[in-house]
Order: structure tokens, then sequence, then C-alpha cells
């Protein structure tokens, strides 16, 4: 019996130490990450994986001049394509019409494509800036 209590003695603070040295070991090893991993791409650049840009598609039906002092903004009710006749949205578009959205607008169904996040604000509201008008329909 003293043959084993004298192995265990001799065994027991080098198996306490391998256990340890093992711990310390596994633990720097173990890395969590608390966020996806960043995806470089060929470039090697910080490109969005978001689109800045909205897309309307329907057709106007009122607009308006909203004026504020200086700032000047263009409402537009308009009526997403697919949607019941009473249902419309309002954007609210930063400066006058332009030309193009106004011949676009009378001829038929539009895409409106302006920024999503507003740069200005009149009274208060926020206005985005417009990036395109394109028809819809046959081509004349």
């Amino acid at each position: 019996m003293d043959n084993i209590f004298n192995v265990w003695k001799a065994f027991w603070p080098g198996a306490l130490s391998g256990l340890l040295i093992w711990f310390v070991f596994v633990s720097t090893q173990a890395h969590c990450a608390t966020s996806a991993p960043r995806h470089d791409n060929g470039l090697g650049v910080v490109i969005e994986d978001t689109n800045p840009f909205m897309y309307n598609f329907g057709i106007v039906r009122d607009a308006a001049i909203v004026r504020n002092g200086e700032h000047v903004a263009t409402n537009l009710r308009f009526q997403p394509y697919g949607t019941f006749t009473l249902y419309t949205e309002q954007v609210l578009l930063c400066g006058m019409p332009t030309d193009e959205l106004i011949d676009r607008a009378n001829k038929g169904p539009i895409v409106l494509t302006y920024k999503r996040q507003a740069h200005e604000a009149v009274d208060g509201i926020a206005c985005h800036d417009l990036e395109g008008v394109f028809s819809v329909g046959k081509q004349e």
C-alpha cells in the first residue's frame, strides 16, 4: 500500500502541472468573435454592402411645391403599382421638380429613384435627393 501512495505522491504534481499547461494552451487557442468576420473584396477598398437608393414604381397622382425660407421641396403623392386606388405614398424630394420628372410623370407609370438617406429638411420634414426618373411602358 505504501508503494501506491508513494507513486501517487510522485505522479500528482506532474499531472496537475500538465493539466494546467494544457488548459492555458487551449484557452489561448480558443478565440471567440462577437461579430461576423470582415469580408474584403478583390480591390482592397471598403465598398457599401447596402443599397443607398429607394425605388418607387407607379403613378404620380399629385405634386405640390413646399417652401420654407430658402428651402424648396417637391411633395409627390405617389400610387405604387399593384395597390388599390385609395392607397398612396408621399415622397418629399429636395428642390424644384425637374423637367424630366414632369414630362415622364405625365406620360404614365414611372420608376422614381431617390437616395434613401435624407440630406435636408423642409419645415422639419426630411427631403430626399432625386437620382433618376425612368418611364415604364411602350417607348415611342
